[in-house]
């Protein structure tokens, strides 16, 4: 609508001046303050549809919301820099800064530094991230931090047991108890969880070969979807189907409906 109104501004004022109706014309800060605001709103329209890409990816989205922050903050404006905070402040909001440290520095793990420096969002050291990479590993994957572990378990070489009277040995049971174990278990595996990452990202900085603990949770990350798009799309076609007349389809009908209109589509 604003870019409309600015292609045919001209004409308006031309017929104005015809009729002796200057007083109607448009001020030289509207038209100013127009433009302005066209303009950033470009760069957002520009980065929405990015956005809505399928393909896109929480490092992508990263990327478009570094584009459009950067491009407003170039913009001299007033209203440029008003759009500035008033996308800043949602998008730090509702950032996971975690998730989106790790998969920033799975991107590119040497240059991540130099990365958040230029970048206008917040994000942590990058001494944070093997912490943040073992808690979500942790959660994702338990199995491969145990086969892990037992397989360290197995090669270590083990200790002879030292001589102790039956007196010591039943002291020793009763003194430890269930919840300690556990305890040190966990611990364990978490210490194991921590050097394996370590060492990988280590490597990895090195010689720009992903390992198999950061590859698995490299992928975990390209599933996550960084907006709401996909589902309302699931929404919009699932729509397409159910109606007045169509209105006690299964949830399971609805899901191979929606299944053979995309395969249908692609072919």
């Amino acid at each position: 609508m604003i870019s409309r109104f600015l292609e045919i501004r001209v004409p308006i004022e031309k017929t104005l001046n015809l009729l002796n109706l200057e007083k109607y014309s448009f001020a030289k800060n509207e038209i100013k303050l127009s433009e302005e605001l066209l303009e950033s709103l470009k760069i957002i329209e520009i980065g929405a549809t990015a956005l809505s890409r399928r393909d896109v990816t929480i490092v992508k989205a990263e990327k478009v919301f570094e584009f459009i922050l950067q491009k407003l903050g170039k913009e001299s404006g007033s209203i440029s820099q008003e759009l500035f905070t008033a996308v800043m402040n949602p998008i730090e909001s509702h950032r996971n800064i975690q998730i989106c440290c790790l998969s920033k520095y799975l991107d590119s793990p040497s240059n991540y530094e130099s990365n958040v420096k230029k970048s206008p969002l917040n994000y942590p050291d990058k001494k944070e991230s093997p912490k943040i990479a073992r808690d979500l590993f942790l959660r994702l994957f338990p199995k491969e931090v145990e086969e892990e572990n037992n397989t360290e378990n197995a090669e270590e070489q083990p200790e002879q047991p030292s001589k102790k009277s039956k007196i010591d040995e039943l002291n020793e049971i009763l003194s430890s108890s269930g919840d300690e174990q556990s305890k040190n278990q966990d611990e364990n595996l978490t210490n194991n969880a921590l050097n394996l990452i370590k060492k990988e990202m280590t490597f990895f900085e090195a010689t720009n070969e992903c390992p198999k603990t950061l590859t698995l949770l490299k992928k975990a990350l390209n599933t996550i979807p960084p907006s709401s798009v996909e589902a309302e799309r699931c929404f919009s076609a699932a729509g397409l189907f159910v109606s007045k007349l169509r209105s006690s389809l299964s949830d399971e009908m609805i899901d191979y409906l929606c299944f053979i209109r995309g395969h249908l589509k692609n072919m």
